[in-house]
């Protein structure tokens, strides 16, 4: 559907099934699971529909998101990946252009839910990386629920929490 995007990383035109479930040919499972959640194609055919406003995109989207809607109902997303940070920050970032883009959530009720798992995992400081990236990956991600989810009771608190741990991993990862 894309003339630009790498199909020789994902095809997703050529997955038999529901691609979220699909599984690569090569070794690297953390690359396998991690490429698919951060939902890249997904912001691919997003962009292409802002672009052109084909429908082909749209419908292609709405596709491939039911996939997705699928997939989180049967999986347990916190066992399958051995890193959430990319994965979690692409789900969030994609749901927020779509919104942009689309203006609305499709199967708003399952993703909110989701977030809100997600935004207690990422509270969680025995999930977090204080040393590197993966730690502000996670505190963006926090940060971007907080503004998604603003009429959450506990959007303050994920803010509050995401910041204070984003300075603490500046004195401790940039600065010693």
């Amino acid at each position: 559907i894309l003339v630009l995007w790498d199909k020789s990383y994902l095809d997703a035109n050529l997955c038999e099934g529901n691609v979220f479930f699909h599984k690569f040919k090569y070794g690297d499972i953390r690359i396998e699971v991690e490429y698919l959640y951060t939902m890249d194609y997904l912001s691919c055919v997003l962009s292409a529909y802002k672009q052109t406003r084909n429908d082909l995109y749209k419908e292609k989207y709405l596709e491939l998101f039911e996939m997705f809607v699928e997939y989180i109902k049967n999986e347990n997303i916190f066992e399958n990946v051995t890193e959430l940070d990319l994965p979690i920050m692409g789900q969030i970032l994609v749901v927020i252009k779509a919104v942009d883009i689309l203006g609305y959530i499709p199967h708003k009720d399952v993703i909110v839910s989701l977030f809100i798992k997600y935004a207690d995992w990422l509270m969680n400081d025995e999930n977090y990386s204080f040393n590197n990236n993966h730690g502000l990956f996670l505190d963006l991600a926090l940060l971007h629920l907080s503004v998604f989810l603003r009429e959450h009771p506990d959007s303050e608190q994920w803010q509050k929490h995401a910041l204070e741990r984003t300075k603490k991993l500046f004195s401790v990862a940039y600065y010693d």
